[in-house]
């Protein structure tokens, strides 16, 4: 085996290792298909099911009501475990649409898979690691599940090593999400919560394909016109705003707005730093089509005066030239003048 192959082989032990390390590694069930009242199970307030603005269950809805309607029952139970402090009742883990639906319809009882008491923290690995292995849920759910298990567990997502040890034990597919957890730390609480998964275009819901747009607006904003940001309270406080603009349809402004987010990033990028525009955007004075233009403008000014710069260059050194006696030029002066003779026949020649 070569040194390549033995760091492969190693790095995978490690990964399995990690995984084996998992809070409920090889929690088996005490029932498999037992037959509970409705009543009897508690949809646990903390599952992502019940809390982000998904679509996952109405894409799956009609299959569902279909199986059932054909086979008058679930054919999959749902997953729950035991409650610590109460005999013959349950929280629910796994199954949040095929119970929902089952109720909607009036049904009493469901098949359920039962596990042993487990606290939040094991709930959470639990459906995450069934979530992998079925349509997951969406990422803005996983998302949400790992910034409640890193309070679990005691560690900070403004911390890169801790966001690490939060995913190290869970699977591929959420420890994934360990990217768009650094990006999450950037932003506002209150923009965060209201995040969701987009059923369509026209939606103003920030997924994160938006959020990772709007991240780098909020970037250019902080380090392109820091006084701005400052006198606005700063990155948190930005981020607060943008997601703001962002639910006011702000950046849908006659366009799509991941359009909208990158002319802003553009404008945002080309104006001077500290540019008033920007403020005057943030402040909801102007508008995005108002910030877009003077971008626009200060562009085109740049490219005049480049213009003219370029002229103002040539006449100057065409006059030193005039006034220069060859013979007496240094060395250093020769070199100089055959640089600049190699550069202007190259971009002459690429005028055609």
């Amino acid at each position: 085996m070569t040194t390549a192959e033995q760091v492969r082989e190693n790095e995978k032990q490690e990964k399995i290792d990690a995984l084996r390390n998992s809070l409920v590694h090889g929690l088996r069930p005490i029932k498999e298909n037992e037959l509970l009242s409705i009543n009897d199970i508690e949809i646990d307030s903390t599952n992502p099911g019940s809390l982000t603005e998904s679509h996952r269950y109405e894409r799956r809805e009609e299959s569902m009501l279909d199986s059932y309607d054909i086979l008058e029952r679930v054919v999959y139970p749902i997953v729950v475990c035991e409650k610590q402090d109460e005999v013959g009742k349950y929280i629910h883990i796994d199954g949040y649409g095929r119970l929902g639906m089952l109720k909607a319809k009036g049904v009493k009882d469901v098949r359920a898979i039962v596990y042993p008491p487990m606290n939040l923290e094991q709930r959470i690995c639990f459906r995450q690691t069934l979530n992998a292995a079925q349509e997951p849920f969406d990422p803005v759910s996983i998302i949400r599940d790992l910034r409640l298990l890193a309070g679990e567990r005691g560690l900070s997502l403004q911390n890169r090593g801790d966001i690490k040890a939060l995913v190290r034990d869970l699977p591929a597919r959420v420890q994934a999400r360990e990217k768009d957890l650094l990006v999450l730390s950037r932003w506002h609480p209150e923009v965060v919560e209201r995040m969701g998964e987009q059923s369509g275009p026209e939606q103003e819901i920030i997924g994160l394909d938006q959020l990772r747009s709007l991240d780098r607006l909020l970037s250019s904003v902080v380090k392109e016109h820091p006084a701005i940001a400052n006198a606005n309270g700063g990155p948190l406080e930005i981020s607060k705003i943008l997601g703001q603009c962002f639910h006011n349809h702000r950046f849908a402004d006659g366009m799509r707005s991941q359009e909208g987010i990158r002319k802003a990033i553009k404008a945002v990028k080309g104006l001077p730093a500290n540019h008033a525009a920007v403020g005057e955007f943030l402040s909801g004075d102007t508008d995005l089509r108002a910030l877009i233009r003077q971008g626009e403008e200060f562009s085109e000014e740049n490219e005049s005066s480049d213009k003219i710069s370029i002229v103002e260059a040539c006449q100057s050194l065409t006059a030193l030239l005039i006034k220069v006696d060859a013979n007496s030029l240094s060395e250093e002066e020769s070199r100089a003048l055959e640089r600049t003779q190699t550069v202007l026949e190259s971009v002459i020649s690429s005028q055609g």
